[in-house]
C-alpha cells in the first residue's frame, strides 16, 4: 500500500514520516532505493536485530542504543515506555539539555 501511494515521488527525495503501523527495515530499504527517506516508530517484530532487542530491554528511564546499517538508524529510548525509532534521516548524536 505505501509503495502503491508513494509511486509519483519516487527519485524525487522526499521525506516520509510514519508511524510504527507501517515501518519495518524491509520497507526503509526499498524506499531508499527509490530515493525516498524514512523516519517514524517502529515495533519490534518489523527487523529489529535481536541483538539491540536484548539491549533495550536492560534500559534504564533516560538511556538510549543505537545501531545503525549503512543508511538507516535503529535507535531504541527508555522513557516511561520503551520507544523504538527507525530514521534514514537524523544521526544518533545525543543533545543534553536543561529544562526549566
Amino acid at each position: 500500500m505505501v509503495n502503491f501511494l508513494l509511486k509519483p515521488y519516487e527519485g524525487k527525495g522526499y521525506h516520509l514520516y510514519q508511524d510504527n503501523y507501517y515501518n519495518s527495515v524491509h520497507q526503509m530499504n526499498e524506499l531508499l532505493q527509490k530515493l525516498i527517506r524514512v523516519c517514524g516508530t517502529i515495533r519490534v517484530n518489523r527487523g529489529i536485530p535481536e541483538d539491540m532487542i536484548e539491549e533495550a530491554k536492560k534500559l534504564k528511564k533516560g538511556e538510549v542504543t543505537f545501531h545503525r546499517n549503512q543508511e538507516i538508524l535503529l535507535i531504541s529510548y527508555q522513557d516511561k515506555r520503551l520507544l523504538n525509532i527507525i530514521s534514514a534521516l537524523h544521526t544518533a548524536e545525543v543533545i543534553e539539555t536543561t529544562s526549566r
